[in-house]
């Protein structure tokens, strides 16, 4: 599948995000080991992430709208996508003691480590596509990130149950159309 990498290619990212050390970078990082979109990564607050029990709470996304009553648009913090998007994901052991490391208070964003300042996807995209551009790497979308997880979970026999709860699919059925090639 050409929108998710191989395990030499994620390790190629992780690299370069490690070297990276900023908290946009653990962001990408944290959306290739849990399959999070991109809005719920925004939305990340400190306060859904338990270190000491290794679970991430996705309770909500972050999304600009366009309204047309003034033309304009806004971003706004809702709950995910559906309710099966309400989840909780395992967090992957290396993962902790970077996370340890940038922990801020419960209502700060995971992004900014501020409570009152946020990123919104399309700049956390565009920081994305700069890092894997000058990383030379193939190229997949953010959204290929969620593929990748979904592949590495195949890989490694997890069940498709499982893998439909942990990227917080309604049905059963999207997660084989769209991820199990």
């Amino acid at each position: 599948n050409e929108n998710c990498l191989t395990l030499q290619e994620e390790y190629e990212i992780m690299k370069c995000l490690q070297k990276q050390r900023s908290l946009k970078s653990l962001g990408i990082a944290l959306a290739l080991a849990t399959g999070m979109r991109i809005g719920e990564i925004c939305a990340l607050q400190w306060g859904c992430i338990d270190l000491s029990g290794g679970m991430v709470h996705v309770k909500q996304t972050l999304q600009r709208i366009y309204t047309k009553q003034h033309g304009k648009s806004k971003v706004i913090v809702t709950a995910p996508k559906s309710f099966n998007s309400n989840r909780y994901i395992p967090l992957p052991e290396k993962y902790l003691p970077t996370l340890k490391k940038y922990k801020a208070g419960p209502s700060a964003y995971l992004l900014t480590g501020s409570e009152n300042k946020f990123i919104e996807p399309r700049t956390l995209r565009e920081y994305y596509n700069r890092l894997m551009e000058s990383n030379g790497t193939k190229y997949v979308t953010f959204h290929g990130l969620r593929h990748t997880y979904a592949t590495r979970l195949v890989e490694a026999g997890c069940d498709y149950k499982t893998i439909s709860e942990l990227l917080g699919h309604a049905d059963i059925n999207t997660t084989f159309r769209t991820y199990v090639h």
